[in-house]
Parts: structure tokens; sequence; C-alpha cells
């Protein structure tokens, strides 16, 4: 596993997915819908596939804004490390790329976090509300 190195050239990486997923969201209910056939979970997974960026050395991250979701709209990060190793990313380096992506607040802010097997490693997901809470 290498090292997580934030630099100009991933943060213009991380921007341009940011903007792809705002300008192209995901209706979660539509989705579970539309997956149920062949075709529909190949438009879905190409667009998770363009929603994608890999990430130096051995990252890869899938970003998208979910609407329908039962807590309203929210962002959904998925980090994974890309060689088959069983290991998942550390926590700092997946929040530090969330961050980027507007996340606010602390990973412990997410409504929901969990890991996930995915065909190119494993994987952490962040899902967060798009809005702060009021308290």
């Amino acid at each position: 596993m290498g090292a997580l190195v934030i630099d100009d050239a991933l943060k213009a990486k991380l921007a341009d997915l940011k903007k792809r997923a705002e300008e192209n969201p995901v209706n979660i209910r539509e989705v579970a819908e539309k997956v149920k056939t062949t075709m529909g979970k190949a438009v879905h997974m190409g667009q998770m596939s363009a929603q994608t960026v890999d990430v130096p050395l051995s990252y890869c991250v899938t970003y998208s804004i979910e609407e329908g979701q039962p807590i309203g709209t929210v962002r959904h990060m998925s980090m994974a490390i890309v060689v088959p190793n069983g290991r998942v990313p550390h926590p700092m380096a997946v929040w530090e790329v969330a961050k980027l992506l507007g996340f606010w607040g602390e990973i412990t802010d997410c409504d929901h976090i969990y890991p996930e097997k995915l065909k190119q490693g494993e994987a952490i997901n962040l899902l967060q509300r798009m809005e702060r809470p009021v308290h």
C-alpha cells in the first residue's frame, strides 16, 4: 500500500469529481429499480465508473450525490485500496479526501460508515447529509 499524497493534481481531480457528482445526482429509489435489469445495472455502473478517480499510489475514490435517502439528500464517498490485500484505507486518509469533496465536521459526523468488498479491493464508504443538522 502506498502513502496518500494530496497535491494540487489530486485536488484538481477531486474538484472535477465533485462537480460531476453535483451535475449528475443519483435518485437512490430509481437506482434500486434500475439495477433489477442487466441493462439498468450496466447504466448505473457506467455512471459510477465516470464518477471514480484513481488516487496515486494505490487508491480509487467514487463519489456521488444521492437523492431519495430516508434522511434526505446525502453525499456518498467510497475509497478503496486497489491492491487486493484485504486492507482498507486508513480512516484518517479517507477523511482527508472526504473533506476535499465537501464533507463537513469530523468523520464521526457521517450518518453511515461501512466497509465494502469490491472487485478492485477493500473500501470504506461514508454517507453524510448534504446539510448540517441544526442543533
